[in-house]
């Protein structure tokens, strides 16, 4: 069985997707994220393996800051599952589309921009030159049940529990916000760094790693 893997991208500006409590309390970029995987099979069977779709807000500052940016979409599309390739591709073309936003003169006045991004993933597969098309659809089926029961390994509670515990004494620290929730840090409160040094609230950490071992923000893989 060969596999053939393509992907195409849509991005718009659609201002429908502002929710109405954000429309006037809100300035920065409101960002709704749609993956579709399809499949192809040898008989022309075109069915759909997994969707995804996610909205968010970005403020102006995130936005301009490629770091920042990169850092919280990683986070959001971590769910998603999509290679490498096509995830830098998503956040380069969320960059470029909202830069060209940010200069059009017709979103002068507008405290919120709106982006959706549509991705289409699709892989092709057809038999290999010795195989029949029944033994290649029997093989296309088993392949995308393997795929579909895929699902995130959680970490043990005995590494979640030994995570170290830290409380914010001031405001300095460069990471203000937590990237699985985007609330901010708080001075007094409790928060929790993983290995990694990456911080986050104690409650968003823990029921991440209930379900992923990995660190939101780099994978980063805890015991499993």
């Amino acid at each position: 069985m060969t596999s053939t893997v393509g992907h195409t991208f849509s991005t718009w500006q659609e201002n429908e997707i502002i929710p109405s409590h954000l429309r006037e309390q809100y300035e920065g970029f409101f960002i709704e994220i749609r993956v579709c995987n399809t499949l192809e099979q040898p008989n022309n069977n075109l069915s759909i393996q997994n969707s995804f779709r996610r909205s968010f807000g970005i403020t102006r500052q995130q936005f301009l800051d490629k770091e920042d940016l990169e850092i919280l979409l990683f986070a959001h599309l971590y769910n998603a599952y999509l290679p490498e390739d096509i995830e830098q591709a998503v956040i380069n073309q969320v960059f470029n589309f909202g830069s060209s936003m940010m200069s059009d003169a017709g979103n002068a006045d507008r405290k919120v921009l709106p982006i959706v991004v549509d991705v289409r993933i699709r892989t092709l597969q057809q038999p290999d030159e010795d195989e029949n098309e029944d033994e290649a659809i029997d093989r296309a089926n088993r392949e995308s049940m393997e795929v579909s029961a895929f699902r995130p390994v959680p970490a043990t509670q005995s590494s979640i529990q030994a995570l170290e515990k830290m409380t914010l004494l001031d405001d300095s620290c460069s990471l203000k916000e937590c990237a699985i929730c985007l609330e901010m840090l708080s001075v007094g409160l409790e928060f929790i760094r993983m290995p990694c040094s990456h911080i986050y609230h104690g409650d968003c950490i823990v029921r991440w790693l209930e379900r992923s071992n990995l660190c939101p923000l780099c994978r980063f893989a805890m015991p499993c």
